[in-house]
């Protein structure tokens, strides 16, 4: 084997190495809760030694914040595949479902704890969290130039929003019930988010 071929292969061992203590620490935050977690507990159940489990996360908030970050990479890869000449309303529909099923529905969630001062003035997070939110206000931006969006609605403010959301753990409890009661959720903030900054909202009845 050559020397790059050694070399690439250490770092996709090291990358599977890597997802697989996301995925273990996922399953025990589904089981016991996120606060209860230890690091010797996700030692074990990932079936490594801790300090191979602390030489690629040093603590909890560590963890926290590659999950995190890993998803918000996902929800910016898969931004910049999607087609720019559609309206300013599909793209921003799509977007929302797309980061909150992210969040609620797929199987491999973000790891979501407490976002502490450490987690949330991390550089990685810092930088991924500037890119969505970059992205929200531009859609914003867009929607309030041809019309679809109302022209008062702070465009910051609403994209800060849409991320709280991500990010909060708030909304767990129900979406954890059923699948079917994920994507009921996912469908119901949609609707929520899009009446926000829509500008003819319906009339009441």
């Amino acid at each position: 084997m050559s020397k790059e071929n050694d070399i690439g292969l250490r770092a996709r061992q090291r990358m599977e190495r890597r997802c697989s203590i996301m995925r273990a620490a996922a399953e025990m935050v589904d089981a016991i809760g996120y606060d209860a977690l230890t690091m010797d507990q996700l030692a074990e159940h990932a079936g490594i030694t801790k300090p191979t489990l602390y030489a690629y996360f040093p603590n909890k908030e560590a963890l926290t914040v590659a999950s995190i970050v890993d998803k918000m990479a996902q929800v910016q890869e898969w931004l910049d595949a999607q087609a720019q000449d559609e309206s300013a309303d599909v793209r921003l529909r799509n977007l929302l479902q797309h980061i909150l099923a992210t969040r609620f529905i797929d199987g491999e969630r973000p790891l979501v704890g407490a976002l502490t001062r450490q987690i949330l003035e991390h550089p990685d997070y810092i930088a991924a969290h500037g890119h969505i939110l970059n992205t929200f206000m531009g859609i914003v931006r867009c929607g309030q130039a041809s019309g679809v969006f109302r022209p008062n609605a702070d465009p910051e403010l609403y994209a800060r929003t849409c991320i709280s959301i991500f990010r909060d753990r708030e909304y767990d409890c129900l979406a954890s019930r059923s699948p079917e009661a994920a994507e009921t959720l996912v469908e119901q903030l949609t609707t929520y988010m899009m009446k926000m900054i829509e500008s003819r909202l319906p009339e009441c009845p």
